[in-house]
């Protein structure tokens, strides 16, 4: 279904400098390369600086008892059951209210020779550059 079609105007515009956009009041929606998650598997920083309330990053002024609450609990929990819990309920509060979207791709595949046989693109750094070489056999 195209969003048109039920009543919501979408203005698509690049900008220079997408933090700064964000930063203003000029918005309601950004697509960004950015997660909730960070490299070492952890969603509670992506939590704090995005969706609770005065995060560093959280542009669109979430501001949500409830969230804030759940977010501080899973911050000092070791406990995996409860981390579950906890993470299913913010999980659910972020999606009745609409808070945060996920846009996502699929791994890129890499077209090779016999040498890189087997190469798979390492989930923390997506870019194969110049310098990428296979491993040593």
């Amino acid at each position: 279904m195209q969003l048109g079609e039920v009543g919501i105007d979408v203005q698509v515009s690049q900008v220079d400098d997408v933090t700064a956009a964000r930063e203003g009041s000029d918005w309601d929606a950004a697509i960004v390369g950015d997660s909730l998650v960070s490299f070492g598997g952890s969603p509670v920083e992506g939590l704090t600086d995005g969706l609770v309330t005065g995060g560093s990053e959280n542009y669109g002024g979430v501001s949500d008892a409830t969230l804030d609450d759940l977010v501080a609990r899973l911050s000092v929990s070791f406990d995996d059951a409860e981390r579950t819990d906890l993470l299913e309920r913010i999980q659910t509060v972020i999606h009745d209210q609409g808070y945060f979207a996920a846009t996502v791709l699929r791994l890129p595949a890499v077209v090779s020779n016999q040498a890189w046989s087997g190469y798979e693109t390492p989930i923390s750094n997506l870019w194969v550059t110049a310098d990428t070489a296979p491993a040593a056999a």
